[in-house]
């Protein structure tokens, strides 16, 4: 149990700094001051498809503070190292998992480059794996949670992501998500994220995910309390 609970400690704060780096909800959430004063605060995120045929200057690129909102920008952690978003949709669509409704705000593709052996050390311990390579590719999904019942209800989180070329990212297959287990008090709204490692060379062939998400569960009682259908969201 002590192990497992490590392990939920140590994805979970992946997720959070990952989504600081790039969406920004968690940080968002929390209303930090520096989130006001970022080069892309209050500012929505631009699809991939907007973003072609537009040049910007390396510095404009350059993001040193908020999220990374047009493909291009990067920004560099001393968590992470040097992240660069690759694509982005922001679909705004709803996936009803029993009296759950989950808005899918943004789906994005990372390319993370560790700076040093710490940085990459650190994904392969995130991600439970000792193939994470320099760069690596990410599939980053930033979500909300709207519990529409009068019980405090339980999600279990992504059951799977599954990409155009056929990766399957599970719990415990290079995924992790910072909605496994949480609890969404009755009529209440919460953020979050979660994060999958790409196989290395398909980051420039997805182009569509397909997002199943686990049953939602009484937290009481853990009875079931319906389940969601895929969803297929195109990431271009």
């Amino acid at each position: 149990m002590r192990k497992y609970l490590g392990e939920l400690k140590m994805k979970r704060s992946i997720v959070s700094a990952l989504s600081i780096l790039g969406v920004g909800l968690i940080l968002a959430g929390c209303g930090s001051s520096s989130a006001d004063k970022s080069d892309n605060a209050g500012k929505e995120p631009k699809t991939t498809a907007s973003a072609k045929g537009k040049t910007e200057k390396k510095d404009n690129q350059h993001i040193k503070n908020g999220p990374l909102l047009k493909v291009g920008q990067w920004k560099t952690d001393s968590t992470w190292g040097k992240t660069t978003l690759e694509k982005i949709t922001a679909p705004k669509s709803v996936i009803k998992d029993g009296p759950l409704e989950i808005t899918i705000n943004t789906i994005s593709l990372y390319k993370i480059e560790p700076q040093n052996d710490d940085e990459r050390q650190m994904a392969n311990d995130g991600f439970q794996t000792s193939g994470v390579t320099n760069p690596y590719y990410t599939i980053h999904i930033d979500y909300n949670v709207k519990n529409t019942s009068s019980d405090t209800v339980q999600l279990n989180g992504l059951k799977s992501v599954v990409t155009s070329t056929g990766q399957d990212l599970g719990i415990d297959s290079g995924l992790v998500d910072d909605g496994t287990g949480l609890e969404v008090a009755p009529n209440a709204n919460k953020g979050t994220a979660a994060e999958g490692l790409l196989n290395k060379g398909d980051e420039k062939k997805v182009n569509k995910v397909t997002l199943q998400f686990d049953e939602a569960v009484n937290s009481d009682s853990f009875d079931s309390m319906g389940s969601a259908q895929p969803m297929d969201f195109d990431l271009k």
